[in-house]
This record gives structure tokens, sequence and C-alpha cells, in this order.
């Protein structure tokens, strides 16, 4: 089941369960979003790049593996069944937010 996880420069996280990897999947969870000065960054599947075609934006490729290896993304989402997918993005979301406000809040003190 692909999962698309995208972060802005404000550090805004959405998350979202696609039907497949094509890009007209892709296009209608972010392509609302995309700025027109926007840089997509993404793994070099091919669809990644037909995204950034249709919005004329540019498209760099980057080495997702190796990142994940080091930050170890994929194995939080070892054992999570389909129909809960959704759910448990959303509590990563939650997470993540909450992660932003202590930053914030302890970068005043």
């Amino acid at each position: 089941m692909p999962v698309l996880v995208t972060r802005d420069r404000t550090g805004s996280t959405r998350a979202a369960v696609l039907a497949d990897r094509s890009a007209d999947a892709i296009d209608a969870a972010i392509g609302t979003i995309l700025p027109a000065d926007g840089v997509l960054c993404s793994d070099s599947h091919a669809a990644f790049r037909l995204v950034a075609d249709r919005h004329a934006i540019h498209h760099e490729p980057v080495n997702s593996r190796r990142r994940h290896s080091r930050a170890g993304s994929p194995a939080a989402f070892n054992g999570v069944a389909t129909r809960y997918l959704p759910n448990y993005l959303a509590w990563h979301h939650v997470l993540d937010k909450s992660q932003m406000f202590r930053t914030i809040v302890n970068g005043c003190g």
C-alpha cells in the first residue's frame, strides 16, 4: 500500500494513502498544493517526474533508501494492517505536530 508523505518549507506535513504509485494518484494527493516555484524532492520513481512536469516545477530525485536506512523510517511501518494505516499516519502526524510545538516553546524560553 503506497503512502505519500509530504513536507513543505514551513514544516507542514501531509500524508495520504494512495491507490497505486501512478502519476494520477500522486497528482490527486498533492497536485493542488504544489507551489509554482516549488521543487518536488522524491525518489526516482518516474511518476514523480511526470507530476513535476504537469505542474511545470523542478523535480529533484534523492536517494531515499539511504536516508531511510539512517533514520529507520520504513521500520516504523512494519506490521501495520492496511485498514489501520490512515489512523497510524494520523497518529504520527499528531506526534510530529507535538514535536514541532515543543521545539517552538523550548526555543522561546
